[in-house]
């Protein structure tokens, strides 16, 4: 077990935020972070108040000896990123979330990073879809319904080419799944739109 992961065990067996600690030990709660995850280590006088703080020696702290056996953090919360249960909770930048692993930490925080930079074309996508589907109900009234079917089946299944292109996960819906199973689900309902635009540009014509 690495410091990082130690401080992370103690502070949560002790019932404490990120930034209480920080408020203990006079750091922000960026450097608390980067502790737990290995980052960056403290210096020694914070080493010493941590040990103060959780009651175990600085050997104990620092892996030399055993620490003794704390209660247990893990809950029956689902991983952020996989979405299997077990998961332990880390505090992310937007909250507190629940991870099996760093991998996972690692992973997700790509993969946020990644949705958000990718945000800007999924509301693109659909706003044009949108804007294609009114002006051919608009147009209808001077061409006729001929082409209607077409039009409308079409941004339906542009529609759902953007979700599975650039698929779209709520906070809500992510704490739930996981962020990887929120992927594919939205990736199914992208699909679903394509068949209904296809349903829409052979069979209602």
């Amino acid at each position: 077990m690495s410091l990082g992961e130690r401080i992370y065990q103690l502070r949560t067996a002790h019932g404490l935020s990120q930034e209480n600690l920080a408020e203990i030990v006079g750091v922000s709660r960026q450097a608390i972070s980067k502790w737990e995850t290995d980052q960056s280590v403290p210096e020694i006088d914070k080493v010493l108040l941590l040990s103060e703080k959780f009651s175990v020696s600085t050997d104990e702290l620092l892996g030399k000896t055993e620490m003794g056996i704390l209660p247990s953090q893990q809950g029956n919360e689902p991983c952020a990123y996989c979405g299997k249960r077990q998961a332990h909770i880390i505090e992310e930048d937007n909250g507190e979330y629940a991870f099996c692993n760093k991998v996972c930490q690692k992973s997700y925080s790509t993969a946020m990073k990644n949705m958000k930079k990718n945000s800007k074309w999924f509301y693109a996508g659909l706003a044009v879809s949108v804007v294609i589907m009114l002006a051919g109900a608009f147009s209808s009234i001077f061409i006729g319904e001929t082409y209607l079917p077409y039009i409308v089946g079409g941004s339906i299944m542009m529609m759902g080419t953007v979700i599975i292109l650039f698929p779209f996960c709520t906070p809500q819906t992510i704490k739930k799944l996981g962020i990887r199973k929120s992927e594919t689900l939205a990736r199914i309902s992208g699909m679903g739109l394509e068949l209904l635009g296809i349903f829409f540009m052979f069979f209602l014509r």
